[in-house]
């Protein structure tokens, strides 16, 4: 499997030559990272890369469209399916995406791709707070497990995920940006997930 030199000096000055790689060990453990699932369909990425912010993402994605590359992103690994399917992918792992941001008076919080449920929670406790704790555990990823349900053993008492979600950054497949909620509108005041802007039923 390779991918042309040029792309991958592309993403180099994206995010920095130590945060991607074409090294067969790392693009292997890429390959078999998922929980399950996949079997003979699992092809070995081409080049593994880590970007840390949305801008880096949208960078890498405009790239790989550029050269027509599949590509697939994952934050923690955590679901049977997060595994390339063609050969000659770019695997995009969105872990080092871990910024946090809370405010414990309006009790929210702001959190890349990258944290998980113990970190987050990590840092309520510290102010006697607490969040909502997914059914798959404290390594899962915020915003992945409510944009995909959100749901746990307790989560009636708190609203499916997408209604927890006041806003989000959402780079699309085209790498264009979108965004969502009371995020639409200033990104500094999150109030309202239904809008004004769009929620993640449109």
């Amino acid at each position: 499997m390779s991918i042309h030199e040029e792309v991958y000096l592309k993403l180099q000055s994206i995010v920095g030559p130590e945060w991607v790689s074409n090294d067969p060990a790392i693009c292997e453990a890429d390959r078999y990272c998922s929980l399950s699932g996949g079997g003979d369909e699992k092809r070995r990425p081409a080049i593994s890369i880590l970007p840390a912010s949305t801008e880096e993402v949208q960078a890498i994605v405009k790239v790989v469209n550029q050269y027509k590359i599949p590509f697939l992103a994952t934050s923690t690994h955590l679901t049977p399916y997060v595994f390339c399917e063609k050969d000659d992918s770019i695997f995009i792992d969105l872990k080092r995406m871990n910024d946090m941001q809370i405010d414990f008076e309006n009790m929210y919080a702001v959190v890349g791709s990258g944290v998980t449920y113990a970190a987050l929670q990590a840092e309520l406790f510290k102010k006697g707070l607490l969040t909502f704790m997914t059914g798959s555990g404290g390594q899962c990823s915020v915003l992945a497990n409510n944009i995909n349900m959100g749901d746990a053993p307790l989560g009636w008492r708190l609203g499916l995920g997408y209604q927890r979600l006041l806003g989000m950054e959402w780079v699309l497949p085209d790498g264009q940006l979108l965004k969502t909620g009371s995020f639409a509108m200033n990104g500094d005041d999150f109030f309202w997930g239904e809008g004004p802007g769009p929620d993640l039923r449109g």
